[in-house]
């Protein structure tokens, strides 16, 4: 196998430390993710002077940014860790197809000493002149996206005028492919559909229709048990219901940040008539489309347009029972001879009714000195902390692997012993016995690799504790959250009630939380508001 020129040397008496990205995209799959691991991880331990540092893959993700490689993320923060010197890729679009992406990366990796080594290109990231390389490949990368985007958008308008369409049928009630690819009536959810029409015409709220809806246990087409005044308005503006299909309601506005928008007239629309079957009549359909545009006048608002303001507790605050983020609000008492005015907390689905009965209003004041007490119970247990992350995150896993891996080299060594006191003799016998003897050294080594592999690629729980702590120590000691950056530190708060809040340490991904998490690292905060007082018991969970 050919030697890469890779000009970063290893120190005397250590050898580098290499690994090796793969990407494959869904738009182009000329290799397979599993040949790119395996030709990469014999590439890398066929060289005595090299050390495996793992082989990190995203399969069916987009180039153009980074945000959604989550093994690209891991891989490079192991390198800012000192963990990997040098990176293999096959290709500079493999590695990022954005050349603000491409450069900026390279850039940090290069001021750490990392050398990033582009096998197609020959290009090394040491090579004094490899920006200049570097910038003019993934700028020909840019434009090859923005052509095969101009090629998609060609095919899908001549598509639209032949009037070819697609329905994604997993993605709305009421419709479902045959075997022959054609979009059906699917009855069990076309009774709710026709119901929704007939009710908003008879003069039914959406709101209402919602709440009758969740009450008599529909799923939305996401699989959720709860609706919204917004899904059912979606479901009677669908003129797919009718028959018919509006194409290119939206566009792309750059193939590079996958930037789209609502198309306003800027690109012409495409409508086929009875193109499918109808679940509701066309009478019925525009019925209420009139109802909605009447009702649309009437309550159209007249004042300044909204303006979202993002703030530190943007999208922070979690409901469980709705599985909607609190908005901000301005709460006046005009009862009070001296009215005070308090910004508090309420679940979203609460904006124009209370349909998230279970949720209950938070005082950001209270809130702030709550997030400001966390974080000093968690500084004063730093050490019971720092466990508490490692044990979350995996320790027993990688234990577990470090066994497996411990027990095949034994396998593997037995094997070999055996295979050595056999190989002299010319019995057939004894060479097929010997050849099997091979065979399986071959697949227990493959099981070695694949383990060690896993155990180099995943998230290191020792790591991620560490990195952890460090945002910890970085957020001072103060009374209250104004000016701390908590959203390092925290990724989300449950409001279970206003008198328990869990903060969420780790993965934002909410999905995973158990219904009745343990609360870790508790504390206790009272207030007083007018006559009432509260109590607010709060922790942590930590999310993998």
């Amino acid at each position: 196998m050919e030697t890469l020129k890779i000009i970063k040397k290893p120190e005397p008496g250590k050898r580098l430390k290499v690994c090796a990205y793969a990407r494959i995209s869904n738009a182009n799959r000329e290799s397979s993710i599993n040949e790119q691991i395996d030709y990469y991880t014999t590439l890398i331990f066929n060289n005595r002077n090299w050390e495996f540092a793992g082989i990190y893959a995203d399969e069916g993700i987009s180039g153009t940014t980074t945000q959604a490689r989550k093994q690209f993320l891991l891989m490079i923060e192991k390198a800012k860790n000192g963990l990997i010197d040098v990176i293999i890729v096959k290709s500079i679009s493999r590695f990022a197809r954005n050349v603000m992406n491409l450069l900026v990366t390279v850039q940090e990796l290069t001021t750490i000493g990392v050398e990033v080594f582009f096998e197609k290109e020959g290009i090394s990231t040491m090579d004094p002149q490899s920006t200049v390389y570097l910038t003019c490949w993934a700028q020909f990368a840019e434009e090859e996206i923005k052509s095969m985007s101009a090629n998609k958008r060609w095919r899908d308008e001549k598509n639209y005028r032949d009037g070819i369409y697609h329905i994604s049928t997993n993605q709305m009630l009421g419709f479902r492919l045959n075997n022959n690819k054609e979009v059906e009536i699917y009855e069990p959810e076309a009774k709710w559909i026709r119901e929704i029409f007939r009710m908003y015409v008879s003069g039914e709220k959406t709101a209402s229709i919602a709440e009758w809806l969740t009450e008599n246990g529909v799923k939305t087409a996401k699989g959720n048990s709860k609706w919204s005044s917004s899904s059912v308005r979606n479901i009677l503006r669908n003129e797919k219901y009718c028959g018919d299909c509006i194409m290119n309601k939206r566009f792309t506005v750059d193939p590079i940040t996958h930037q789209t928008k609502k198309n306003n007239g800027e690109r012409e629309l495409y409508i086929v008539r009875d193109g499918h079957p109808a679940i509701v009549t066309r009478e019925l359909f525009n019925d209420v489309q009139s109802i909605l545009d009447k009702n649309k006048e009437h309550f159209k608002i007249t004042s300044k347009p909204y303006q979202k303001i993002e703030s530190e507790y943007t999208h922070f605050i979690y409901c469980p029972y709705c599985g909607h983020f609190y908005f901000s609000k301005k709460n006046r008492h005009p009862e009070l001879i001296s009215p005070t005015v308090k910004r508090m907390f309420y679940c979203s689905s609460n904006r124009t009714r209370r349909l998230c009965k279970e949720s209950e209003s938070v005082y950001q004041d209270e809130l702030s000195v709550i997030i400001a007490k966390q974080i000093q119970i968690l500084k004063a247990n730093e050490k019971a902390f720092k466990e508490a992350v490692i044990d979350a995150f995996g320790k027993d896993k990688t234990a577990t692997l470090e066994e497996k891996i411990k027990a095949l080299n034994d396998e593997i060594s037995k094997l070999r012993e055996t295979l050595k006191t056999m190989v002299d003799r010319s019995e057939e016998s004894i060479k097929q016995l010997c050849e099997h003897y091979r065979y399986e050294i071959k697949i227990k080594t493959q099981k070695r690799l694949d383990l060690e592999n896993e155990l180099l690629t995943q998230i290191n729980p020792k790591e991620k504790a560490d990195q952890i702590i460090k945002t910890l120590r970085e957020i001072p000691v103060q009374d209250n959250a104004n000016g701390l950056k908590f959203r390092k530190l925290f990724c989300h708060v449950i409001a279970y009630s206003r008198d328990k809040l869990l903060f969420i340490i780790g993965n934002e991904n909410l999905k995973n939380i158990p219904k009745t998490p343990q609360f870790l690292f508790k504390g206790e905060h009272s207030y007083k508001i007018r006559c009432t007082t509260y109590k607010t018991e709060f922790g942590i969970y930590i999310n993998k």
